[in-house]
């Protein structure tokens, strides 16, 4: 591997259409779409364009490019070597891209690494903040397994964000619902929080990619209209 093109044909073969095949439903359709060479999804002023995308509805998960052979130094990107002006040029990149499509994940793809940045924001606006923290994953094109693993799970993150962000509000026993920037819930009654609910109410995922709540034993809560309690929006699997 020496040139961009042969990043491309690596990345897509051995990385993109595996992830791709693990997001199809039960009807064997994705559910969630995979763009390369396009701009945001949805209505847009944007003209540029990203190598290759995920995307649900018009939500982008993950953005990414394919680089040359060679352009990620992981040394530099763990900390081993000081920061240098290809780390600041490619981190400068990720975050320009991620605010303009609205998006809080992005990757790199140079046939010998991925690189995974994942921008710890409450709203996009914060993406652009110098001390907006940030998450990066390296992961070597070595095993294919892993690097495939690390970006489905990535995926799956921002999944979990925007099925967050669509939530309906939802109280029981008087303590609220709120999530984490991970996705995950919490509880929240007064100034105390909690992250299980006090009395027991555990989250099940339905075939749909909903969650709802349940009690102890299993059974689905119901609101005052005998209707079940959904933590979050179903994804139509």
């Amino acid at each position: 591997l020496q040139k961009e093109g042969d990043s491309v044909r690596t990345f897509y073969t051995h990385v993109s259409h595996p992830i791709q095949l693990a997001f199809q439903t039960r009807h064997h359709t994705p559910f969630i779409v995979q763009r390369s060479e396009s701009g945001p999804l949805g209505p847009t002023n944007v003209t540029q364009t990203i190598d290759y995308s995920w995307g649900y509805g018009e939500r982008s998960l993950i953005i990414g490019e394919v680089k040359r052979h060679g352009i990620i130094d992981i040394r530099t990107w763990t900390g081993e070597n000081p920061v240098d002006s290809t780390r600041r040029w490619l981190g400068k990149e990720l975050r320009g891209y991620c605010h303009m499509y609205k998006c809080f994940a992005a990757s790199v793809f140079d046939g010998k690494y991925l690189l995974i940045l994942v921008f710890h924001a409450a709203a996009v606006p914060d993406i652009t903040r110098q001390n907006c923290p940030v998450i990066c994953l390296v992961f070597s094109a070595e095993c294919t397994t892993t690097l495939r693993y690390g970006l489905f799970r990535t995926v799956m993150h921002q999944i979990r964000r925007m099925q967050a962000a669509a939530a309906p509000p939802v109280v029981l026993d008087g303590y609220i619902r709120r999530f984490r920037l991970s996705g995950f819930p919490f509880w929240v009654y007064g100034d105390a929080e909690h992250e299980e609910h006090p009395n027991g109410y555990i989250r099940i995922l339905d075939v749909s990619g909903a969650w709802y709540w349940a009690s102890a034993d299993g059974n689905a809560v119901l609101d005052q209209d005998d209707n079940v309690v959904w933590d979050t929006v179903q994804l139509g699997l």
